[in-house]
C-alpha cells in the first residue's frame, strides 16, 4: 500500500509536484506516522511551553505576540526533535516539491497556539533572493495529518 500521493517507491507522484507548483501548497496525508507524529507533538508541546519567553498575560499583548507562542532551534534541546526537523524523508519530499537536489534548514520554529489567543495576522514568507523557499507545517494536535 502507498502512502496518499506517493509512488510505491517513495517518491511524490507527478501529480502531486504538479498540484504544489501549481497552488503553492500540497497537503500530503499519511506523510508520518500518526503515532511518530503524536511523539513529535508531545515533546514540541512541553518544550515550547518551557522555553518560550512570553510572560505578559493574553490581555497586555500586542497583536502579534497573542497569536503564537514562539521558540526557535528547539532541535538544540532535544534528540528527538533533532529527528523531526533533520528527517531525511522530509527533506526528501521538500527538494521534490522545489525541483532540486537538495535542500537546507533555515531555522526551525515552533508556534503554539494559545488558547483564546489573538487572530494570527496576514503575512507572506518571502525570499528576496528569489531562492526557493519552501515551509513545512504539521499540525500537532489532536488534528489527524
Amino acid at each position: 500500500m502507498t502512502r496518499a500521493g506517493f509512488e510505491p517507491a517513495g517518491h511524490l507522484r507527478a501529480d502531486t509536484i504538479d498540484a504544489y507548483r501549481r497552488d503553492g501548497f500540497v497537503r500530503l496525508r499519511s506523510l508520518l506516522d500518526p503515532h511518530e507524529l503524536q511523539q513529535y507533538g508531545v515533546e514540541i508541546t512541553r518544550l515550547t511551553l518551557a522555553l518560550n519567553t512570553q510572560t505578559k498575560p493574553l490581555a497586555e499583548r500586542t497583536t502579534s505576540d497573542k497569536a503564537f507562542l514562539q521558540v526557535l532551534n528547539l532541535w538544540r534541546e532535544s534528540a528527538i526533535v533533532q529527528g523531526f526537523v533533520f528527517s531525511r524523508t522530509l527533506a526528501m519530499v521538500a527538494a521534490q516539491l522545489m525541483g532540486v537536489r537538495r535542500v537546507r534548514i533555515y531555522h526551525d520554529q515552533s508556534l503554539y497556539k494559545e488558547p483564546s489567543g489573538g487572530v494570527t495576522p496576514a503575512h507572506a514568507v518571502r525570499d528576496r533572493r528569489g531562492r526557493h523557499r519552501l515551509s513545512r507545517w504539521s499540525a500537532n494536535t489532536l488534528i489527524v495529518v
